[in-house]
Formats: structure tokens, sequence, C-alpha cells
């Protein structure tokens, strides 16, 4: 728990105008969406508003597969709860496969 202490420290300091925008990429269950849940959950505590933009058509981990979507985080991510969907912008692509 001490790196993500520092590297909270480091974070606040270097991201005081806006917040950072990060893209979390990797192979399949690779912790990507826990990642971006903690980084989400983080940055609401600290009194943020970050928007968290779901591109995996695949998954799907705010709406149904073949969506992109996007919506504010104002608070913590409950983790059985799932996000809070009150505003999402919401695309239907049609498909769960990119290609």
């Amino acid at each position: 728990m001490t790196q993500f202490s520092n590297w909270e420290i480091t974070a606040q300091g270097f991201f005081n105008i806006q917040g950072p925008r990060v893209i979390v990429v990797g192979p399949s269950d690779s912790g990507k969406s826990s990642l971006a849940w903690m980084l989400l959950g983080w940055a609401a505590r600290q009194g943020w508003k970050p928007t968290f933009v779901d591109l995996d058509i695949g998954q799907g981990s705010m709406t149904i597969p073949g969506t992109l979507a996007a919506t504010p985080i104002e608070m913590p991510i409950d983790p059985v709860e799932g996000i809070q969907l009150e505003v999402p912008l919401v695309y239907f692509y049609g498909h769960t496969n990119p290609r």
C-alpha cells in the first residue's frame, strides 16, 4: 500500500490544475476495469468529477455489450451496485467485436 500512497501524493501535486486523461489498456483479465474504477473512486473522493468512458464493446461494463458509453462520476463506485447511471451518453455500435 506504500506504493499507492506515494503515487497519490505525487498525483495530487502534478494534477492540481486539471485532472489527467487516462486510458487503461492491456490483455484480457488483467485488471483494467478494477484499475479504472480505483482511479475514478480516488478522483471522486478528491472532489473532482471524472468522466468514465467505456469503449469496450465486447464487455459493456456500464451498459449492454455492443455499445459505447460515457457518464460523469460524482461519488466512488460501489463494488456491489456498480456505476450509478444518472446521465449516461450511449451510442449503439451493434456488434460485440470491433472487426
